[in-house]
């Protein structure tokens, strides 16, 4: 109806008229799919002289299937549908994640539940076992998002694990070594003892655990500690410098208890004076922020606790002990050694890692880190310069005071999954070697050391290191990037803003010079009517596909879509997704309802306003096209969403439709479907899809059909009029409402009359007084009270309803 349309062999006399009743979605969607696949409608074409439009899908990890937040990937597919329509030329390009650790630990579940362990099978076996896993899981990842509509283009669906991307992450890796942001060292870390892998911070979460807090005897001063089983470490104690009540200590020494060690009393202003005695025991190797102290006064690192959780270089007595187990034997002899002051109960945050929930415990480690300050700094001016535009605006603020504080990165994980680091250490003493060199293969590093002398890293890559290069290296090996990159948008959920988004930053602007996208749109938590995060666990999230074939596809998008705004959670249920597929129904029913008025013979020709119906309807749907246009373009779905809705069942059907059957327009009602159908399409593709093809005056495809746009002047003063009309109509609707309540009311007030006397009568019969128990005779006294107010409620609004 934008442009006229090729003719086809459908008949209105015939087929379409004859469309059934209801929508059902199965019955249609996989046709629709199938027609979408045949004619390549995912690729990326265009109008090459417009401008390009591309998104990178975040690659969702390749060891389940579709959980709640990959359902939100649908603002995606909006995105790209509107794009499409646009002409430009549009790319989603999909991938999936082998994501490292995550897939070990899931793996070693599935061997723990066979009695094994990783161990049993070694590192070879044990990642081809894997490796097969995950391509099978991920054949189910890929079917499900197809079957939620998403139109990347999945000729070119790309894995972190690909040879090309992992040549490019170890060409990235590389430069960074040579240019001195990649360095071996020993740092404190994250260590997960169950994973046996370091982890940076945001990979860590905190949670409330009832401890104590115990307040110690260390001679000159007292301190208060959670974790005395780490004295054997202590290097220090630390005092504010301004705290008076330990100026004259400084420069003295403190006695470690149960070791009578001496250690020096220093002044260091990130102590607090407020927190628990104010002297802090400083344990370098143990603790994030006593660490940092250590670098400061260049304190020794003594570690008494080793990767698997268990103290080392501790009195006979502690040592293999776990951490838990320590601390319960140490407090017992601090107990006994007359060393323990006190000991108060204390509710605080630990950290865990986010994946197996166990508790971190900071120790000093060699891995591989990466320099991050000065990398960061063009992404703090791209970000603050809006060259990379976030929606909501508020997270602008949240990722640069990130970007701010952010400690190197530790990129190396001792995991058996994932990207090998690549390189090889020298284990011979000739002195003209290097100790390690860069050998992406066992030949390279042989060919420098010769046979037998090195062995090759076995320390894979943190998955956020390979996974942050996703843009250029996806883009790139698909010959996208010179036509694509930077890319448009990301979309992406808000608790990976700093794991993922602004790593994305930093590496697409050191390996290209450019931003890897131009705009953020980040999403929250998709929750339940409680307020609930969707989780298998909680029993409050079924399988998506199991509610899409119930209820459809559409209905569940347009439930991801309407009501979820930018960076907030967004709450949906079974209710919500019914509604939606009632208004997929509706869209049907209108559709069968508008081809039934269609004269035969009918084209799209010209439209001629003959109404002040006619008028009002195209106003609506000029201001619906610009409303939805802009919020798409804006970033606003939701809105764009509620427009479309309202466009359709407020304006076409409840309005144009009910109050002015008589004197319908056919060319003016098709003109309404068929913008609906493409301002829809983004939102529910398939039920809109469906439609299209039963329209007898095209034979295109909706999804590459044109956006529409405001081609149409009505006039406002004929416009207006209708108004009129319809406030005319729903006046005299209230009026006859009006009447029959008022007979209502008439006969609801008899009724109650007649319920008074029977009462009063009751109450009158000296007889009922006398022998009916009290509370029965109070009880119909009171029945009498509330009766005659009633009435009186009755005959006020009764009379009201006349007065009208």
């Amino acid at each position: 109806m934008q442009t006229p349309q090729n003719q086809s062999d459908k008949s209105i006399a015939g087929e379409l008229i004859e469309i059934p009743k209801a929508y059902i979605p199965t019955e249609h969607e996989p046709t629709i799919s199938a027609l979408w696949k045949d004619a390549n409608a995912f690729a990326a074409t265009g109008d090459s002289t417009k401008e390009p439009f591309s998104i990178i899908m975040p690659p969702p990890n390749a060891n389940g299937s579709l959980h709640a937040g990959h359902l939100m990937y649908v603002v995606e597919d909006i995105a790209t549908r509107f794009a499409r329509m646009q002409g430009r030329p549009t790319l989603w390009l999909p991938g999936t994640d082998h994501a490292g650790i995550e897939t070990q630990v899931v793996y070693e579940r599935i061997l723990e539940a066979k009695g094994q362990t990783r161990f049993d099978l070694g590192p070879e076996k044990f990642y081809t076992e894997v490796e097969e896993f995950v391509l099978g899981q991920q054949d189910t990842i890929i079917s499900q998002m197809q079957s939620m509509g998403f139109s990347a283009d999945w000729s070119k669906l790309k894995f972190t694990l690909d040879k090309d991307v992992i040549e490019t992450v170890y060409d990235t890796f590389e430069r960074l070594l040579t240019d001195g942001q990649i360095y071996r060292g020993n740092r404190i870390v994250n260590w997960c003892s169950r994973c046996q892998a370091a982890f940076p911070d945001i990979e860590t979460e905190r949670t409330d655990r009832e401890d104590a807090m115990y307040t110690l005897d260390y001679g000159s001063i007292q301190i208060a500690t959670t974790r005395p089983e780490t004295i054997f470490a202590d290097a220090a104690v630390a005092v504010n410098s301004t705290d008076e009540r330990y100026t004259k200590l400084v420069g003295s020494t403190a006695t470690v208890p149960l070791l009578d060690r001496m250690i020096p009393i220093i002044a260091d202003d990130h102590v607090s004076i407020k927190d628990g005695t104010g002297a802090l025991k400083v344990t370098p190797a143990h603790d994030m922020a006593d660490y940092d102290i250590g670098q400061r006064h260049n304190l020794p690192e003594v570690s008494v606790v080793d990767y698997e959780g268990k103290l080392i270089n501790v009195p006979e007595e502690f040592a293999g002990l776990t951490v838990e187990d320590g601390r319960i034997a140490v407090v017992a002899a601090l107990e006994k050694a007359g060393k323990l002051i006190s000991t108060t109960p204390l509710t605080h945050a630990v950290a865990i890692h986010d994946r197996c929930k166990t508790v971190i415990e900071p120790l000093i480690s060699e891995q591989w880190f990466m320099r991050v300050a000065q990398l960061n700094k063009p992404v703090i001016e791209a970000i603050s310069s809006d060259e990379v535009t976030f929606y909501p605006s508020r997270f602008k603020k949240v990722a640069l005071n990130w970007l701010q504080n952010e400690h190197d990165w530790c990129i190396s994980r001792p995991g058996w999954w994932g990207i090998r680091i690549p390189i090889a250490y020298k284990t011979s003493t000739d002195s003209d070697k290097d100790m390690y060199i860069v050998a992406r293969s066992e030949a390279e590093a042989e060919k420098y050391y010769g046979a037998g002398n090195y062995r090759l890293e076995t320390d894979t890559f943190d998955t956020w290191f390979s996974s942050s290069q996703w843009p250029y290296t996806t883009l790139m090996s698909t010959d996208d990037f010179e036509q694509f990159y930077p890319t448009t948008m990301m979309a992406s959920a808000r608790d990976i803003l700093h794991k993922w988004i602004t790593r994305m930053i930093m590496f697409g602007i050191y390996t290209t010079g450019k931003v890897p996208f131009e705009n953020v749109y980040l999403w929250g938590m998709v929750i339940d009517e409680k307020g609930q995060k969707l989780s298998k666990s909680k029993g409050n999230y079924d399988d998506p596909m199991l509610i899409t074939k119930e209820f459809g596809t559409d209905a569940l998008r347009l439930a991801l879509s309407i009501g979820i705004t930018p960076g907030n959670d967004g709450k949906i249920s079974l209710d919500k997704i019914k509604g939606y597929r009632n208004f997929c129904n509706k869209v049907w029913n209108v559709a069968r309802f508008t081809l039934s008025r269609l004269p035969d013979g009918f084209t799209p020709d010209e439209i001629e306003l003959k109404t002040p119906a006619d008028h009002w309807i195209m106003t609506q749907i000029n201001e619906a096209i610009t409303q939805v246009t802009k919020n798409i373009e804006k970033y606003r779905y939701s809105d764009a969403g509620q427009s479309v809705y309202s466009l359709l069942w407020d304006d076409l059907a409840d309005k144009y439709i009910e109050y002015s059957k008589s004197e319908l327009n056919p060319a003016v009602l098709a003109y309404g479907l068929d913008t609906i159908l493409r301002l829809l399409h983004p939102f529910a593709p398939f039920v809109s899809e469906t439609i299209w093809q039963e329209l007898p005056y095209t034979d295109s495809l909706l999804i590459t059909e044109q956006w529409p746009k405001v081609i149409h002047k009505p006039s406002t003063e004929s416009a207006k009029l209708f108004e009129l009309q319809i406030i005319e109509v729903l006046a005299e609707k209230q009026k006859e409402a009006g009447k029959v309540m008022i007979v209502k009311l008439g006969k609801e007030i008899a009724l109650k009359k007649n319920m008074i006397k029977l009462i009063d009568a009751k109450l009158s019969n000296a007889s009922f007084i006398q022998n009916a128990p009290a509370q029965l005779v109070e009880g119909e006294r009171t029945k009498l009270a509330t009766t005659h107010s009633e009435v009186k409620n009755l005959e006020a609004e009764l009379e009201k309803l006349k007065s009208q």
